[in-house]
């Protein structure tokens, strides 16, 4: 064999020259390195002998070599024949070795890299990574995209320990240790001279960079919902994982490692595992981010008004309602699950943001409480909360105006509420306690006239000027009711017409006075003259009386009584 090896590197230095030799003798006793692995596989019939119907470890290494020597590409996942990645070698080969994600844990029997023994097939380790051992202190291993299938010496690789792959045979070969030594052989049975059986347990194995696999995933989930992780389990323990695990173990005060060691391990899985999750608002907080929650809020429609900063049964209600319509529990908590909903670019605008109903408050509730007063169906001042009041003046506005009189404020009555074509409260020329307008303001200043009012025109109906109405349907013998219908300001009108008072209109002023005021301005007028004045005055009265019966009794019979007792004051003067 030594002869042939040294042909060969005389020919290709003869052909190629000594620089291109080291490479094509690299390749050459690769090959020359499989033949013997195999020879004694299929020839001398060792105690590694390969069996027709099974995996052996003499198998496993020609398999590595032929893997190498035929150039096999590296494809993360893969275990099929020209495409495989590290733990895909040593599956690919009878489907040996157990967990891919964790063949050591599998193995019958490991030891350190210091330990190996001269049994072609072995498993070789180093944290994330594993290949296969063909003799000869060489190995080989798919290590990554661009270098592909490698074969090189153990010593150049970062091995630390090696294993029998799960379910090779490996025949009689045993592993002996010599402690004056350090270095592991293989004997059989009959072969003698062991004089020590290494019979420790195998080596743990910590999740690191490099691990894949279900535990994997399962690591990376866990690290999901403590929210140092943010991306989908994938299987791999990759730079990003491990860059999760050492925020997680710096959080908890253990060394920033990357690897999924026992402690590590316990204190992730447990209840006291620290979070890092962003705080979650119950009620009662305040603090920056919750403008960010009510800006979000307000802008998809949950909720209305400025933001505060703090969270209380307002934001929490808007929280609720957002939290039903992405289908989660309605708590008003907010927690990260809401958060990553809310935050989301597609996260769902209020479905109800158009309908204004009881129980809801704000700007557009106090907005839709003034159009109600303007339009009479609500007297007082708007409260900004749609309470029972507001709801029965809605619905009294739908009656109305022929909608339906569901009491909720939805956007085909906002079209026509806030138009001119919304009609006024059947009510709207009642004026009473609490209306607002010009046309009381105008019955404020007939009111002062008859010195029946004494504040200003506010234009406000408050309880002086229901006062004073009262005074003027008992003096005139109506109902007392303190509304000014249209009854009652017709009359209000007549009464004022009729004594044409001037601007002063003095209340219960008789003829006979307003006859004297008018003699006075005429001190040197005769007896006679001012008689004559004084009868026509009267007669002018009565002529002007005569006309506004005519042309009141066609608008309304019931200014009749009020005439008639007119008259009768008048003849009493006369």
């Amino acid at each position: 064999m030594i002869l042939c090896f040294d042909m060969e590197r005389e020919r290709l230095r003869r052909q190629f020259g000594m620089g291109r030799v080291k490479s094509r003798m690299k390749r050459f006793a690769a090959v020359v390195l499989s033949l013997a692995v195999m020879v004694p596989v299929g020839v001398f019939g060792t105690s590694q002998t390969a069996k027709a119907d099974g995996p052996t470890g003499a198998g496993l290494a020609a398999h590595a070599m032929t893997a190498y020597n035929e150039g096999w590409a590296y494809s993360y996942g893969s275990a099929s024949p020209g495409a495989v990645d590290c733990s895909g070698l040593i599956y690919s080969y009878y489907g040996v070795g157990g967990i891919r994600s964790d063949m050591m844990a599998m193995s019958p029997q490991t030891g350190s890299i210091g330990t190996l023994p001269e049994i072609p097939g072995l498993g070789l380790y180093m944290p994330g990574h594993v290949g296969v051992y063909v003799g000869g202190g060489m190995c080989v291993d798919a290590r990554d995209y661009g270098s592909g299938v490698c074969y090189g010496s153990v010593s150049s690789m970062g091995w630390t320990n090696w294993f029998y792959v799960y379910g090779v045979d490996y025949g009689d070969a045993t592993v002996t240790v010599d402690p004056s030594v350090g270095a592991g052989s293989s004997s059989n049975p009959s072969g003698g001279g062991a004089d020590y059986v290494e019979d420790t347990p195998a080596e743990p194995v910590y999740l690191q960079l490099g691990s894949s696999g279900a535990e994997v995933a399962k690591l990376q989930q866990r690290l999901a919902e403590l929210g140092y992780f943010n991306d989908g389990a994938t299987e791999y323990f990759g730079e990003y994982t491990a860059e999760c695990l050492k925020a997680f173990q710096a959080k908890a005060g253990y060394e920033a490692t990357g690897i999924l060691d026992p402690d590590t391990e316990a204190l992730l899985y447990s209840d006291s595992a620290p979070s890092n999750l962003p705080a979650v608002y119950e009620g009662g907080e305040f603090a920056e981010e919750i403008h960010t929650i009510q800006q979000k809020l307000i802008q998809l429609q949950y909720m209305t008004g400025e933001t505060t900063g703090f969270y209380g049964d307002q934001t929490k209600a808007a929280v609720a309602k957002f939290q039903t319509v992405v289908g989660l529990e309605s708590t008003g908590v907010y927690d990260n699950t809401t958060r990553s909903k809310l935050e989301a670019s597609d996260a769902p605008s209020n479905p109800e943001a158009a309908v204004i109903k009881k129980g809801d408050a704000g700007e557009e509730v106090t907005e839709l409480q003034n159009r109600l007063i303007l339009l009479r169906y609500m007297i007082g001042d708007a409260s900004g909360t749609f309470d029972d009041a507001t709801e029965a003046a809605v619905k009294e506005y739908q009656t109305t105006n022929s909608l339906e009189a569901t009491g909720i404020v939805d956007k085909a009555m906002k079209d026509v509420l806030y138009s001119d074509k919304a009609l006024r409260s059947p009510e709207a020329d009642n004026l009473k306690l609490g209306y607002v307008g010009d046309d009381v303001k105008a019955l404020q200043m007939k009111l002062a006239k008859l010195d029946l009012y004494q504040g200003g025109a506010s234009g406000t109906f408050d309880k002086a000027t229901e006062q004073a109405v009262k005074s003027f349907e008992e003096e005139n013998g109506l109902r007392v009711t303190g509304v000014a219908d249209l009854t009652v300001r017709i009359a209000i009108d007549a009464v004022i017409n009729s004594l044409d008072l001037g601007p002063t209109y003095a209340r219960n002023t008789d003829m006979t006075v307003q006859a004297a005021a008018i003699t006075e301005i005429d001190e040197g007028a005769s007896s006679n003259t001012t008689t004559s004045i004084v009868l026509g005055v009267l007669f002018g009265s009565l002529v002007l009386f005569g006309a506004v019966i005519v042309f009141y009794v066609k608008k309304n019979p019931y200014i009749v009584k009020v005439l008639r007792t007119r008259l009768s004051q008048l003849r009493g003067t006369k």
